[in-house]
């Protein structure tokens, strides 16, 4: 075995698994379509789309958890696990919809957890949070922990605490905020599930 096949295995694509799936929720892969049913893998490069009172959970090889609400389109951009524990890269692209993540604590500077929208990527390390895209608007909220925002030619923002909440959009970032508990309970509401505990 060569060196260049030992350091290819050392980082290999792993498929995450669909844990929970309500109503229709359609995987698009290779030109494909099939219905996503409860324990299928959902590999790195498949798209996930969800219909209306549908939703879906997913988990990674590391443990993090992705739920995906209604009437949402996400892709899985890329999932490796590494050998060692604390190098793993997990990418995400909301195409539009709703989730929650709540992302396993994350070792080491080769570790990554992102999702990335059409106005910010939101990079965390060890927290929970919902992501809102609406076409021209992005949105992001802390469930628990703190992620940053970051967005070319700007300065990162970050996001901690319970209900911390800001929007992306075209004309930047807006400035934090904080949302009240009515509202973090419909956010849960909306991707079909309870929060993590913290």
């Amino acid at each position: 075995m060569t060196i260049a096949t030992l350091l290819l295995l050392s980082a290999l694509s792993t498929p995450a698994t669909a844990i929970s799936v309500h109503g229709t929720v359609e995987l698009l892969e290779n030109g494909t379509t099939q219905t996503v049913k409860r324990f299928m893998k959902i590999p790195e490069g498949s798209t996930l789309i969800t219909r209306a009172n549908s939703h879906l959970s997913i988990r990674f090889e590391s443990g993090s958890q992705l739920r995906v609400g209604p009437d949402s389109k996400i892709t899985l951009s890329q999932v490796e696990q590494s050998e060692k524990a604390g190098e793993r890269t997990e990418k995400i692209r909301l195409l539009f919809g709703k989730v929650w993540a709540r992302v396993m604590k994350l070792v080491g500077n080769k570790a990554v957890f992102e999702i990335r929208t059409k106005h910010a990527v939101a990079g965390v390390r060890g927290t929970a949070f919902w992501a809102e895209s609406a076409g021209s608007q992005d949105s992001f909220s802390v469930d628990h922990g703190a992620i940053a925002l970051l967005r070319e030619n700007a300065k990162p923002l970050t996001l901690e605490g319970r209900g911390a909440h800001c929007t992306a959009s075209s004309g930047g970032i807006s400035a934090a905020s904080r949302l009240e508990n009515r509202a973090i309970e419909q956010l849960r509401t909306q991707v079909g599930g309870a929060p993590a505990s913290a």
